[in-house]
């Protein structure tokens, strides 16, 4: 079982977040959902694996700030919401670490259809990393 803090901008991306916390606690992990602006770093420290859903286009400072100072101690994943093609803006965000600190993925925005492959796919990235996590790899 991983834990996971599913850190999120309500309203735009909190039906993601809903289904993502959904599918990971159908996996037998653990999931809470904290909006951005109440997260902070000493409280997700706690959680096994921090996934960040977040727009592209605005309200990502905080997100962005909270990721950078967790990735070095927890596996961590940041899911853009937004189109295909803008997905690669993200990773300009965080190019002062190492692409192979933080997982990327990409959802489409809330009003597109619900695709179940692509919350599976963060859904197992969960699950491996909280793998890694517990026999120290």
């Amino acid at each position: 079982m991983v834990s996971t803090a599913i850190v999120y901008h309500p309203p735009t991306t909190g039906r993601w977040a809903a289904l993502l916390a959904e599918r990971l606690r159908a996996d037998g992990n653990t999931a809470d959902l904290v909006p951005v602006r109440a997260a902070a770093s000493n409280d997700v420290v706690f959680y096994e694996a921090l996934v960040l859903l977040s727009p592209v286009l605005f309200g990502r400072m905080h997100g962005a700030a909270l990721v950078l100072d967790v990735c070095g101690t927890r596996p961590t994943a940041v899911v853009a919401v937004t189109e295909p093609g803008r997905a690669a803006h993200v990773h300009r965000i965080f190019r002062s670490v190492g692409r192979d600190r933080i997982a990327f993925f990409w959802l489409p925005p809330e009003g597109d259809v619900q695709d179940t492959a692509l919350l599976r796919s963060v859904a197992e990235w969960v699950g491996r990393s909280g793998y890694r996590r517990r026999i120290g790899r």
